[in-house]
């Protein structure tokens, strides 16, 4: 399928003054049937599994698909049911931000309408802080990632995260036994922070380098029309973080946490005040038919279903914008539906209930499995 729009959300803003967003207003831009994201291992959820996990991606903030985390995707998904499968985790773990040119490539090549760029820890936190990338040098690689993506992707909108408050986890949690214990058996998170050999005056110098690179973040992206900010959110998250939303290492996020900065940057995005995309009516078919084939809905197609008993299931497209007809399977209700009524084709299983309507549309499927329990399935 096509993908045609393109948030980044990139772990850079000011830590300082909030800087002005370019993009569109919360609600006036189309909503995105993919999203892309780039970045480090918070956005893989590195560690967020349990103990000695490494990445996680089901947990990620920004695609994840665990609806405890309530990621971009899923909020999207809950809006445009046209996203659904086309969810691109691009980040790698450990790289800086000059690594998200190459990831920026991959969200080209992908189509992505919505592309998300979390990144910048890994240019602060390294053996020592006459390593960390110096802001001059930080600009050019976000540029050069920025025009990528909207060479690549010109209709792309573009939102950029800041880089967490680091010094502020030593500040809080270095007295923690815990945490120093897990600091000395992985130590190689943030070593020039985080290491019993790292001083008072390193950790300023990080905390300085931190703002000074959330402000080259502002203001780049204020010269892209299509890129907005997080308003420092992502940075002001992190002196609330318990330890629930800590992962093993005390440094990677928990669900729990990448669940948090799911909620605190979403609201920032120019989607977080959009409505619910409407389903084609049954009486538009022919249009909408030629629609859905423009954009890829083909025979097998993944429907999703949107639950109102907690289930899960899965249903297949006959090519449902040219034969009206939904392969579903789940518990209790197996078969191929047709407009209206349950076909002969339908497999015989002893739970299933007896009897069942389906309404088949181009992008979607509704079932009535009872009197008060509605089933939707959207492409």
């Amino acid at each position: 399928m096509r993908l045609r729009h393109v948030l980044a959300l990139v772990a850079l803003a000011s830590a300082g003054a909030a800087p002005t967003a370019h993009a569109a207003p919360p609600g006036t831009v189309p909503l995105p049937s993919s999203i892309a994201a780039l970045g480090n291992s918070l956005t893989r959820a590195f560690g967020s599994g349990g103990p000695n996990s490494l990445d996680t991606p089901a947990n990620s903030w920004a695609t994840g698909g665990n609806p405890a985390v309530g990621s971009h995707y899923l909020r999207l998904l809950a809006l445009n049911p046209a996203i659904a499968g086309n969810d691109f985790n691009d980040a790698r773990s450990g790289g800086p931000l000059a690594d998200t040119l190459d990831q920026a490539a991959l969200a080209v090549s992908q189509g992505a309408d919505y592309v998300t760029i979390e990144s910048g820890t890994n240019d602060v936190c390294v053996p020592t802080v006459a390593e960390m990338t110096t802001p001059a040098a930080f600009a050019t690689a976000l540029r050069a990632t920025l025009d990528r993506i909207t060479t690549g992707l010109p209709e792309a909108q573009i939102f950029v995260l800041s880089i967490p408050d680091w010094v502020v986890l030593w500040d809080r949690y270095h007295d923690d036994p815990a945490a120093q214990t897990a600091w000395a058996t992985y130590n190689d998170r943030c070593p020039d922070l985080l290491a019993a050999s790292a001083t008072m005056q390193d950790r300023h110098a990080i905390r300085d380098r931190i703002r000074d690179l959330n402000r080259v973040i502002a203001g780049v992206c204020a010269t892209y029309p299509a890129c907005s900010s997080d308003h420092d959110a992502t940075y002001h998250l992190w002196p609330s973080l318990s330890p629930d939303d800590l992962s093993y290492d005390y440094f990677h996020l928990s669900a729990s946490g990448q669940a948090r900065l799911a909620a605190a940057t979403w609201p920032l995005t120019p989607y977080a005040h959009a409505t619910r995309r409407p389903a084609p009516p049954a009486s538009a078919a022919g249009a909408a038919g030629a629609s859905a084939a423009a954009t890829g809905v083909h025979a097998g197609g993944r429907l999703e279903r949107r639950v109102t008993n907690g289930r899960t299931a899965h249903a297949r497209a006959r090519d449902v914008a040219a034969s009206r007809r939904v392969r579903v399977r789940e518990h209790g209700l197996r078969g191929t539906f047709a407009s209206g009524r349950r076909t002969d084709r339908a497999t015989r299983s002893p739970d299933r209930c007896p009897s069942t309507t389906v309404q088949a549309y181009p992008d979607r499927a509704i079932a009535r499995l009872a009197p008060k329990e509605v089933v939707e399935w959207s492409l």
